[in-house]
């Protein structure tokens, strides 16, 4: 029994180490990451994380017991194995990660085959020097044990009284004014290159394709930043961003270009502009907590927290048990079991958001709304040739650029049999361009696609003139106020107002 209570304690002391992700969401939630969640961790999440633990050393001890009749070699390959992975899943306890995951598990064949020839290497080391070694991971692993009572004690207290986080009261409906209504819909990390001026052969889109040529279409159209946490505040309150810093959950602050610090959400921004014109505002988003921050503006309101691996596990008992120990054999992207977590909540926000999204769309009421979709952003999960979820991991931006398409034209389509196409200015841009898109063929272009829609119009313009988009705030403004009408409008209206 003593033995058994000794393998144990060693088993359940490695397991948790390698838990080193989850107890970082559990117990050192980060300023970062709290403006970005929707919800703190759950009661269910901390008792699934204990039992979850307990259970997975169980399995460890049973499958220590068959190894010991196993050949020595075989010991040897799963003693380095094991300790590569306590490694890889332990570094989550670090500030930073050391190494990347995916690059160790699914790295190409110059990095395997060094990884290859380290790991061949340290199997001989243990096969000269099992003993000793296996004394030193074992004396380690009774060391950090103690680990173990501190991540259930303090497992237990937060499970006592779970913290929540949430949203402010929307406002009031207003009536109905006359005057024309506006969509601006951003898809995040949307590449203008890669999508018009080296599209892949393979790539069709003919929705958007469509679009721009009865639109008015920027060719040289640039960001304010190439992250979405600079990025869309500044398209928002209209300055440029020079800093960002996290107070907690429910505050940004912002530094703008003229100094000004103020947090995300503070007038003057654009919803509380038309909010003030007395106009409906409405917001479908993803990533930044709209209607944490801007509901006192806003009638309606939808948000979907960032994905993260560590914010993907479910928030019920039976979701942490099951998801926690699968999320030790993952990535964000690739995954043994076909999709990853991360994955699949990516494409569940999406069809989400879509919907939310659809329905704000007709509503006639709502004289100017955002939607702000987290596609082509990776990771991608989209197979158009089935049109819909993929398991194949190698899939690419292109995919996601295939489901923008698909988007467009279903949006469309259900804003034409509700009538509120032929009333509504779309604004169609993103927040950055691909950050990725090196990946692709080596190239990186800072430009981003930006498309306006008028009513009734059907006959295109190009746009070459640089400007920046931090004028879509002001752009927006005059389009509710009528000052801007047409494409010919559109075009003298930048060159005045040009910001590049």
């Amino acid at each position: 029994m003593a033995d058994f209570l000794r393998r144990y304690v060693i088993a359940l002391s490695f397991v948790n180490l390698c838990y080193a992700a989850v107890w970082k969401r559990l117990l050192d939630i980060r300023k970062p990451a709290e403006f970005t969640i929707k919800t703190l961790p759950a009661r269910g999440e901390y008792l699934g994380a204990i039992c979850g633990v307990l259970l997975c050393a169980l399995a460890v001890v049973a499958f220590d017991a068959l190894l010991r009749r196993a050949p020595r070699f075989m010991r040897a390959c799963v003693l380095v194995a094991g300790f590569a992975f306590l490694v890889l899943r332990g570094q989550a306890l670090l500030p930073g990660q050391v190494i990347p995951t995916s690059a160790f598990l699914f790295a190409r064949a110059p990095s395997f085959a060094l990884f290859g020839v380290v790991g061949v290497a340290l199997v001989g080391a243990v096969l000269r020097y099992q003993e000793a070694i296996s004394r030193g991971v074992t004396l380690l692993l009774l060391i950090c044990a103690p680990f173990c009572a501190f991540t259930f004690a303090n497992s237990l207290y937060a499970a006592a009284s779970p913290a929540t986080l949430k949203d402010g009261p929307l406002a009031e409906r207003l009536l109905r004014r006359p005057g024309p209504r506006v969509l601006w819909i951003v898809f995040d990390e949307w590449d203008q290159r890669l999508t018009f001026d080296a599209r892949s052969p393979n790539l069709a889109m003919p929705h958007v394709d469509s679009l721009r040529n009865e639109s008015f279409f920027a060719e040289n159209a640039l960001p304010p930043a190439g992250m979405t946490m600079l990025s869309m505040p500044a398209l928002i309150a209209g300055h440029r961003v020079r800093s960002e810093k996290l107070l907690g959950p429910g505050t940004l602050l912002i530094t703008y270009d003229n100094g000004t610090t103020l947090p995300f959400g503070a007038r003057p921004n654009i919803f509380s502009e038309v909010r003030d014109a007395g106009m409906n505002a409405a917001v479908a988003g993803w990533f930044l907590p709209y209607c944490r921050t801007l509901n006192s503006y806003l009638t309606d309101c939808w948000w979907q927290e960032a994905d993260f691996r560590w914010n993907s596990y479910g928030t019920t008992f039976h979701d942490a048990l099951l998801n926690q120990p699968r999320s030790l054999l993952e990535t964000a992207r690739f995954s043994p079991f076909g999709q990853s977590l991360p994955t699949l909540k990516h494409a569940r926000t999406f069809d989400e958001n879509f919907e939310r999204s659809k329905r704000i769309a007709s509503d006639n009421d709502v004289q100017f709304a955002l939607f702000h979709y987290d596609i082509p952003h990776p990771p991608f999960f989209y197979d158009p040739k089935t049109g819909g979820m993929t398991s194949d991991s190698w899939i690419t931006y292109t995919n996601g650029l295939a489901l923008l398409d698909k988007a467009v034209g279903e949006l469309r389509a259900d804003m034409e049999r509700s009538g509120a196409w032929n009333n509504t200015t779309i604004v169609l841009t993103t927040d950055h361009f691909y950050r990725g898109s090196q990946l692709v063929n080596g190239k990186r272009d800072q430009r981003i696609p930006f498309i306006v829609h008028f009513p009734g119009e059907n006959t295109g313009l190009s746009y070459t003139r640089s400007f920046n988009t931090i004028v879509t705030h002001d752009l927006i403004l005059a389009l509710l106020r009528s000052e801007v009408r047409d494409t010919a409008g559109l075009q003298y209206w930048l060159d005045r107002h040009n910001s590049d």
